[in-house]
């Protein structure tokens, strides 16, 4: 018997990711809803970053620092760190 388990990526608070933005505020939602890029591991997963400059748009790129996770383990919460380099 040969069947594959999926393995679901550990997140941890504290790890930094390079993020791109996919979707800007709204009224209703403060934080961008942000995608990790450049770890395949991650790619499905969504960061809400905290504290983003006023000028950000679609397409930017920056990191991030995890502060809190889902209970579901397919988002979280992260801090912007400062653009990508």
């Amino acid at each position: 018997m040969n069947e594959e388990i999926e393995h679901k990526p550990e997140i941890r608070v504290g790890t930094v990711f390079t993020v791109e933005v996919v979707e800007i505020p709204t009224e209703h939602r403060k934080n961008p809803v942000c995608r990790v890029i450049n770890d395949p591991e991650f790619e499905r997963f969504v960061v809400f970053v905290v504290d983003v400059p006023p000028d950000t748009k679609v397409g930017d790129t920056f990191k991030t620092k995890i502060i809190n996770i889902s209970r579901s383990g397919t988002s979280a919460r992260g801090f912007f760190e400062g653009k990508a380099e």
